[in-house]
């Protein structure tokens, strides 16, 4: 289980090809169309003013033509550096900076051993 959504659009394109229609122009909008959950789901968050930096150094040119075949084969979320959500800062040089990730890391740890535990 993860909550990387590039990688899951690589997997559904991959997967797809044994048994749906779907294309690099289709995984890419199947891709775009988090936006539709989210506002159906009335998550908070998504809007016009949030922005998303990488820092891919690309191995071959990018353009409008091949941007799809960037976005399948080249673009990771480890190349995330920073992220703007409803305008204000969330991720800077690559690190979270609106939460303690370390306590929640080892919250997480904690929870996760009493779940082992109890599924024993």
């Amino acid at each position: 289980m993860h909550s990387d959504m590039l990688r899951s659009a690589k997997s559904a394109f991959f997967a797809g090809h044994n048994f749906d229609n779907i294309d690099y122009a289709e995984t890419y909008r199947r891709f775009r169309n988090v936006h539709n959950y989210l506002h159906s789901n009335r998550f908070k968050g998504d809007g016009d003013n949030n922005l998303v930096v990488l820092d891919y150094d690309t191995p071959t040119p990018f353009n409008s033509d091949n941007f799809l075949g960037h976005f399948l084969f080249g673009i990771e979320s480890r190349q995330v550096t920073h992220v703007i959500s409803q305008g204000k800062l969330i991720v800077e040089n690559g690190k979270v900076i609106t939460v303690d990730e370390q306590s929640i890391l080892k919250d997480a740890n904690v929870q996760a051993e009493r779940l082992w535990q109890k599924m024993r």
